[in-house]
């Protein structure tokens, strides 16, 4: 079976300018490949995976819309509550991949897998369940921008690894799929791990990409779909509740998207009102927050100065709006110190 998929992969693919299929090159012959979705140049515009029994395209991190052409945004700053005991949702919630199970049911109750920066791992959750913080699975991988296959722990207060595989990539088992876009979970019960084996089977399932923004500080609010339609796309304001095993992802906000965007969070109309929660669009500097505060004078103008610092710099100058690929400039202190030396300037 290995060996008839490897013969099969077709070799080589040159893109269309068409919205609806692909040139692919087989030999010494051309054919045209049609696609159901929509796409700049290619299906979803290369920044995605379509789904061809229902045209929709499914986007990596990064990109959104119907066709995966536009860029979504790196970060959301929730600027003002009402309450006084939600103060320290206030504040920037930065871009993080998800994975949410593809039949998610009642959204109260949504599986999904997701990176946490703040412990620097990937967790398997579940809305209301019986796990420590809502987390059954997890697993260090600091940086990874997948789930790794291997190396979860699970249970409480008792904890035991799962040896095997749990997380399989589409695109291990079909290679023309795009990698990291869905992903299973397979869990066989361990009969040494007593009283919990069951409880986790439910996460058995495939699990498709999303977007997830988490508190850049205190990880302790984040804003995440909690289901997969469109239109009708819900987007809820998470906040972890309670103390010690207790603590539970609660929802406290959330908001019904009308459009076909699957990976745009709506700025306004947001439930409960009473709330008064403001929420905008934000995005980073590419340099350190030092340097950028430092040529913050030269955000504006009309000198070729101004699209440099303007682009290295888009958080500071409020320039979201400029392609986040133009800063040509390392994201280093290097890169910091190229930029003041460009303006004759030091820290």
């Amino acid at each position: 079976m290995q060996q008839f998929l490897k013969t099969s992969v077709l070799v080589g693919l040159v893109a269309l300018n068409s919205v609806q299929g692909a040139i692919v090159k087989t030999g010494k012959n051309l054919r045209v490949k049609e696609s159901r979705c929509p796409g700049l140049s290619a299906p979803c515009s290369g920044h995605g995976e379509c789904a061809e029994h229902t045209g929709v395209c499914w986007c990596k991190t990064g990109y959104g819309g119907t066709d995966c052409a536009q860029q979504t945004a790196e970060s959301y700053d929730i600027k003002s509550v009402s309450s006084r005991d939600m103060e320290d949702m206030v504040g920037k919630y930065i871009q993080v991949p998800m994975y949410m199970q593809e039949t998610p049911g009642d959204p109260k109750n949504v599986k999904f897998v997701h990176y946490d920066p703040i412990s620097s791992g990937w967790s398997i959750s579940k809305l209301n369940s019986s796990c420590t913080d809502d987390i059954c699975f997890f697993a260090y991988a600091k940086g990874q921008p997948v789930p790794p296959a291997k190396g979860y722990v699970f249970g409480q207060p008792d904890k035991h690894v799962y040896y095997k595989q749990l997380v399989f990539d589409d695109h291990e088992l079909y290679p023309s799929k795009a990698a990291g876009i869905h992903m299973s979970v397979s869990y066989t019960p361990d009969p040494n791990a007593v009283g919990v084996s069951e409880l986790l089977s439910e996460f058995t399932g495939r699990y498709v990409l999303q977007t997830r923004y988490v508190h850049s500080k205190n990880g302790k609010y984040s804003i995440m779909p909690i289901n997969l339609d469109s239109p009708g796309k819900l987007w809820a304001v998470m906040g972890l509740e309670g103390v010690g095993p207790a603590r539970r992802w609660k929802i406290l906000a959330q908001v019904k998207d009308p459009s076909l965007n699957r990976y745009t969070i709506p700025a306004a109309g947001w439930e409960p009102a009473s709330m008064g929660m403001k929420l905008e669009t934000s995005c980073s500097d590419h340099v350190s927050l030092d340097v950028c505060n430092t040529l913050s004078e030269k955000c504006s103008g009309d000198s070729p100065d101004t699209k440099w610092v303007q682009s290295c710099c888009r958080d500071t100058c409020k320039s979201c709006a400029i392609d986040r690929t133009l800063c040509k400039l390392p994201k280093t202190a290097a890169g910091a110190a190229m930029l003041l030396q460009m303006f004759n300037r030091t820290k």
